[in-house]
């Protein structure tokens, strides 16, 4: 009993250190991901970015790498530019989809942008048009670069992207 003890009071300075330096990893962890949320939250007030998309998600469907084949959504000022690949039903026939793809480039209406401190996501919700096809358009931000994208069609069914973001070259 007395040898557990004495193993003890050898081993408390070693317990005490280790327990010392997981709280001050956990700060340091704390502050680079609120360094890397303030940076994300200016890279979306600059309202100029690009969303690289590296990964399709159909509804239905098994996930699609897409990753280095320059499908993007592009957000300068107030205008949108997307060339994004389309895997999914077109519920109409209405309007020209070409090879069915979503290919916006207009003005942006509705541009709203909510932030979520706590879970330190950004979440931009707008509005698009292409010939007679509305799109509502949600881009979620996370610390880090990492984004999710998700494309409502008025004549489609909806179809999610995840990629990275990052300022416009």
């Amino acid at each position: 009993m007395k040898r557990d003890f004495k193993d003890f009071l050898l081993f408390l300075p070693l317990i005490k250190n280790s327990i010392k330096g997981k709280f001050s990893f956990k700060k340091i962890k704390e502050t680079k991901a609120k360094a890397e949320y303030l940076n994300m939250i200016n890279l979306i007030e600059s309202k100029s970015y690009i969303f690289e998309a590296e990964k399709v998600n159909p509804m239905g469907g098994a996930n699609i790498s897409i990753k280095g084949e320059g499908d993007y959504l592009k957000i300068d000022n107030d205008c949108v530019n997307t060339f994004l690949p389309y895997f999914g039903v077109l519920h109409s026939n209405a309007g020209n989809y070409g090879n069915g793809s979503i290919k916006i480039n207009n003005a942006i209406e509705s541009y709203k942008v909510f932030y979520n401190d706590v879970k330190k996501k950004i979440s931009i919700k707008f509005k698009g048009y292409k010939n007679l096809e509305a799109f509502n358009i949600m881009l979620e931000v996370y610390i880090g670069g990492t984004a999710s994208l998700s494309i409502f069609g008025s004549n489609r069914s909806t179809i999610c992207y995840d990629g990275i973001i990052h300022k416009v070259k």
